[in-house]
């Protein structure tokens, strides 16, 4: 999921061992104040709900300034919607290739293609 919003041109932490992720959506400020009408990571967080259905958390919900573009994002679904979905994710030795989690990497994909420069 990090290489999908870096891919995009979103700058992310490389992720250590942990289930969210941290995109900063910086680089895409003017684009997205003037195309989407978003200046803040909460403005941001909503975007992405009411457009794309996608939850996100702004770096301002974890007592970050409010204007960074930042948000928190738990890639614990990722894995799937079962118990079975998700110990198979964790026994394959390619789970981007599963089905489940292939089709929400594309989705992941498509709403920063929607959403980018």
């Amino acid at each position: 999921m990090a290489d999908r919003f870096a891919a995009a041109g979103v700058i992310v932490p490389e992720p250590q061992a942990a289930f969210y992720l941290y995109p900063d959506f910086a680089p895409w400020r003017e684009h997205l104040a003037e195309r989407h009408g978003v200046t803040t990571g909460a403005g941001l967080a909503g975007y992405l709900l009411d457009r794309y259905g996608v939850g996100v958390l702004p770096a301002s919900a974890f007592g970050e300034e409010e204007p960074l573009l930042r948000a928190r994002v738990a890639t614990g679904l990722l894995y799937g919607d079962t118990a079975e979905q998700r110990e198979e994710a964790l026994a394959a030795a390619d789970p981007a290739g599963l089905p489940w989690i292939a089709d929400s990497l594309r989705r992941l994909e498509d709403v920063l293609a929607g959403l980018a420069p």
